[in-house]
């Protein structure tokens, strides 16, 4: 009997890495990471964040505008609720960067919601051009 070759692959060590933090949260129970669980739900909180933090009218406008279409792409109920218009669910996963500008969000829920779903907000900085 032979046994087929298995393709192999050369791991790089970011690859490596994700895989060893794969197998610890395995190991610990399941754990819940904003940025990789709900990326969406991220971008949508540091952006509401980032317009909190801006002098400039049109940059927060701008970071408004994506941070309503994030937050409608949402995997955290919370956070997409927080959108106007509702969110039709069998277009969530659909929800990009064309869609920016057709949503409104309530800042103040979404800053709630973000909060509630472990969002900090002190980790967002924005860096001024010199």
């Amino acid at each position: 009997m032979t046994v087929p070759m298995l393709e192999t692959r050369r791991l790089t060590l970011p690859v490596l890495g994700v895989l060893a933090a794969g197998l610890v949260a395995g190991c610990s129970g399941p754990s819940f990471d904003f940025r990789t669980d709900d990326p969406s739900g991220y971008v949508a909180c540091r952006d509401i964040t980032a317009s909190q933090l801006t002098d400039d009218d049109d940059e927060r406008e701008r970071f408004l505008e994506t941070a309503a279409a994030s937050a409608a792409a949402s995997q955290t109920g919370d956070i997409r609720a927080t959108v106007d218009p509702p969110v039709d669910p069998n277009r969530q996963e659909f929800i990009g960067q064309e869609d920016i500008g057709q949503y409104t969000v309530d800042e103040d829920a979404l800053f709630q919601a973000c909060e509630d779903a472990g969002f900090q907000r002190d980790d967002i900085q924005l860096v001024k051009p010199s």
